[in-house]
């Protein structure tokens, strides 16, 4: 086993992250679980995000809350950790529709919500997006590569 140490560096504070190397049970099922589930490029997912309506779009940040304060956001999206998504994706998007000020059609009743996923490298939230998918909500897309990804093609992020 090899282990990745990661050091990200923000104006206030530096964040050390240290990752072993996934073993070959875990990497077989996020194989299977990439199987099946909507993986989108860095490309595919900001595009596919900005076409969509305001009031039927829905963007997560499923990292731990210290990761989003050390890297920032993609800009419009929601800090909703991995742990708490199923309990808090209901109420989530209640608020969204409840709350939204785009003019144009009805909100959408929340399984045709689109719900773009994202957390560090692609793992987290390709898990929350099967399980997303079991709740019903059919169209769910995951980040390949995580923000990671994003921030190599130097997409911009929101500073916390």
């Amino acid at each position: 086993n090899s282990i990745s140490i990661q050091f990200q560096f923000n104006f206030n504070s530096i964040s050390i992250s240290i990752m072993a190397t996934p073993g070959p049970r875990f990497r077989q099922l996020i194989s299977q679980v990439k199987a099946n589930i909507k993986e989108l490029n860095y490309q595919d997912f900001k595009n596919n995000y900005e076409n969509c309506e305001i009031n039927k779009r829905l963007l997560i940040d499923v990292r731990e809350p210290e990761e989003v304060k050390a890297t920032g956001k993609i800009s419009g999206a929601i800090a909703i950790p991995r742990g708490l998504i199923e309990r808090d994706i209901e109420k989530t998007i209640q608020t969204l529709q409840s709350s939204s000020t785009a003019p144009a059609s009805a909100p959408a009743p929340d399984q045709e919500v689109l719900i773009f996923v994202y957390c560090g490298t692609g793992a987290r939230s390709a898990f929350v997006a099967e399980s997303l998918q079991r709740m019903d909500f059919n169209n769910v897309f995951s980040l390949a590569g995580g923000i990671g990804q994003w921030q190599q093609a130097s997409l911009p992020l929101e500073q916390i």
